[in-house]
């Protein structure tokens, strides 16, 4: 099944135009890709839309809509399956417009295989998982999930999507599948368009010590902020936090010479998602400048666990406001902390 989709007219990330197994559609004056729409939204094509239409013997002439603009490109996908069936979605991207490589958010996972060198969190996967050995499980799964090349080269199959976590480089281009990579989000983050302003959000980073589960505590927090209504834009460090449906944000962008594309495209990615707050997540043992983080945070925690003791510190504008001591990393640890977070938050805004 072949899904079109128009993009909301009010220029924001919608939904079902902006997911990977979707053709997202925008009005334009010319049949073609626009790389920002990529980027941030997950729109494949701009298409005309501009029509006449007679009524009653009077022609009005109408303009730009997205709606208008979807079934253009849906009458070019009846062209290429008229010729070709048993197309595909990522077949028909190549189809339609075959010098453009789609970059997009590995969002297409139903039922996946994930290599057991995976790191792993206790947090969920947003897909169902196989268990057992790929073999016995290939007509179960769409996607294989692999951290290296070594892997890569031994599980890689034709007929499956695949998520290569690994940091060589590697060129894949089965054009009948999706493939995502680190690779693949560095481009998407370098060359962002210039943000018209500063992130005009609050902006919360994380720091936590290298045997924190860093994953469960931005996946809890994003939940309590999600249950009182904030949609807040979660960023992790970890590149296996895309299993978790979190942001990626690579460590090799985390520097000086960086800085303006990272601020971009957060910038731009907050803006199309309507964010209500910004949370970014950082490994100790990472190679990140966090000086280029920390200019635009509003608070930072720093989370740290000696023995099973783990203490979350808050600070706001470089000042500590609380220290917060707990016992393991449990959910109603986290939902503590949040709600302090919440306080500071509600607190510095009766302020002002």
């Amino acid at each position: 099944m072949i899904i079109v989709a128009a993009a909301a007219n009010d220029g924001c990330k919608t939904y079902p135009a902006s997911f990977s197994n979707v053709i997202g559609v925008a009005a334009g004056n010319v049949f073609k890709t626009d790389t920002n729409l990529q980027k941030h939204k997950g729109i494949d094509f701009i298409a005309p839309s501009d029509h006449e239409i007679v009524l009653e013997g009077n022609s009005f002439k109408l303009g730009k809509s997205n709606s208008y603009a979807a079934p253009y490109v849906t009458a070019m996908i009846g062209t290429v399956l008229e010729k070709e069936p048993y197309s595909n979605v990522c077949t028909i991207r190549s189809k339609l417009l075959s010098k453009s490589d789609f970059i997009y958010c590995p969002d297409w996972m139903e039922t996946a295989w994930v290599s057991g060198q995976c790191e792993r969190s206790r947090a969920e996967y947003y897909f169902k998982e196989a268990g057992g050995e790929l073999d016995e499980c290939l007509l179960a799964i769409d996607t294989i999930v692999v951290c290296d090349i070594e892997e890569f080269e031994k599980y890689c199959k034709p007929d499956k999507h695949i998520v290569y976590l690994g940091k060589e480089p590697i060129e894949h281009r089965e054009f009948g599948r999706h493939f995502w990579c680190r690779k693949q989000r560095v481009e998407q983050i370098v060359g962002s368009r210039k943000r018209t302003s500063d992130i005009d959000i609050p902006v919360i980073i994380c720091k936590y010590s290298e045997n924190q589960d860093s994953i469960y505590w931005l996946s809890e927090l994003r939940r309590y902020f999600a249950k009182d209504g904030y949609n807040v834009f979660t960023v992790s460090s970890k590149v296996e936090s895309v299993l978790y449906d979190l942001e990626f944000l690579p460590e090799e962008l985390c520097n000086e010479e960086n800085r303006e594309d990272v601020h971009n495209f957060l910038y731009w990615q907050t803006y199309y998602c309507q964010s209500d707050a910004l949370l970014i997540g950082i490994d100790d043992k990472g190679k990140y400048d966090v000086n280029v983080l920390e200019k635009a945070a509003d608070m930072i925690i720093v989370v740290k666990d000696t023995d099973g003791i783990v203490k979350a510190d808050i600070y706001c504008d470089g000042k500590l406001e609380s220290g917060e001591t707990m016992n393991g990393l449990e959910s109603r640890s986290i939902h503590l902390l949040y709600q302090k977070i919440l306080k500071l938050f509600m607190e510095d805004e009766n302020e002002q």
